[in-house]
């Protein structure tokens, strides 16, 4: 289980984990760069037969629309490919407090 935030979901950006220090792993905006990072942090970690799953906090904390820029986020996230053609993330779970 790898989980994220975003600050959509109103995480301050000064509690982003440091090299040196704790706190949350922040996603920086939802680029191609950042899907690239998500992926390279998975890969170092992920074993043979390792089932991944992704869990987001991000969105608005009311209402239960998901804005296209995430979707095509997770979609672009659940699309990598290892070399050996394996999923790295198996499943996205994502929402604020409630899965969407």
């Amino acid at each position: 289980m790898f989980s994220l935030g975003a600050a959509t979901s109103g995480i301050p950006l000064d509690w982003a984990a440091v090299d040196n220090g704790p706190g949350v792993n922040l996603l920086k905006d939802f680029s191609d760069d950042t899907v690239k990072h998500i992926g390279e942090k998975i890969r170092q970690v992920k074993g043979e037969g390792d089932v991944v799953v992704a869990s987001i906090h991000w969105g608005t904390n009311w209402g239960y629309q998901i804005p296209d820029e995430q979707i095509e986020f997770a979609h672009r996230i659940r699309r990598q490919q290892q070399i050996d053609g394996a999923l790295v993330v198996n499943n996205i779970l994502g929402g604020p407090f409630v899965l969407r």
